[in-house]
């Protein structure tokens, strides 16, 4: 992933403000904000690509490993003068205990791929909904909007709190950012995220409604759990990115301030 992938938030928030045309506290605030968020989402995408290598090198290694030997044994078979029963009866026990180790083996990355990607997962949706509360908390100040969140957001949690709050206290209008594609995606995520951290990696048979999630986001189910690769990890946090992006830009709107395109092409 490159970095230009996850910069739509940190652009939007910082690029299209200065203290020319916003309180200049505002400007600091934002744009100390925003860095910490580019700096962290990049952090997570790194760490990503780097344990994603690291389990491609180790599974090459290991498929390395059992060609030579299945070589070997092929080799052993042909160099035989007597094809006894025993020395086959031999040769097929080398090659299940090969096989086996090989699989445990197998097993074991997958078992690692789906770890580290949990772990990424919920960090990254820890980092968008810590930044999205920081935004909103700046931004309501700065309109002065005196309305208690506790009053208006009952019965909302997390992101889906801060988006409300932002829409019906503060008054953006952010239609078009629910009706959006990384809208719908990031309330995939957040039944998956729940999922994760409350209940665990098992999803049961009868449990449609998380499976129909998973599909929409193209995660797999191995054997009744959540199998989480690095494809899924990477499509959260450009989601987060484009998101935030969209949440900022109708913030911006609602102050009045004209928003220009920015070529990330280069």
């Amino acid at each position: 992933m490159g970095e230009l992938v996850l910069r739509s938030a940190y652009y939007m928030a910082t690029a299209q403000i200065c203290e020319d045309n916003i309180d200049s506290h505002f400007y600091r605030q934002i744009r100390i904000m925003f860095t910490d968020f580019y700096h962290n989402i990049l952090a997570l995408a790194r760490v990503m690509k780097r344990i994603e290598k690291k389990i491609a090198d180790e599974v090459y290694r290991v498929e390395i490993e059992h060609d030579k030997f299945r070589e070997i044994l092929r080799q052993t078979k042909n160099d035989k003068l007597e094809n006894t029963d025993e020395d086959a009866e031999y040769l097929r026990y080398l090659a299940s205990q090969r096989l086996n180790s090989f699989l445990l083996k197998y097993e074991d990355l997958e078992l690692e791929t789906h770890i580290a990607n949990k772990g990424l997962v919920i960090s990254s949706y820890s980092l968008f909904e810590d930044t999205l509360l920081k935004f909103t908390k700046v931004f309501r100040h700065y309109i002065k909007c005196e309305e208690n969140i506790e009053v208006v957001c009952k019965r909302d949690r997390g992101i889906f709190k801060y988006i409300k709050y932002l829409e019906k206290a503060c008054g953006v209008d952010l239609a078009n950012v629910k009706n959006g594609i990384y809208y719908n995606k990031i309330c995939s995520w957040n039944k998956i995220r729940n999922h994760l951290v409350h209940v665990g990696d098992v999803v049961p048979d009868e449990n449609n409604f998380l499976t129909n999630e998973l599909n929409k986001l193209n995660i797999s189910l191995s054997k009744n759990k959540i199998f989480l690769r690095f494809d899924n990890t990477e499509n959260l946090l450009n989601t987060i990115d484009k998101l935030l992006s969209e949440i900022v830009e109708s913030c911006w709107k609602f102050l009045g301030l004209e928003i220009f395109e920015i070529d990330f092409s280069f």
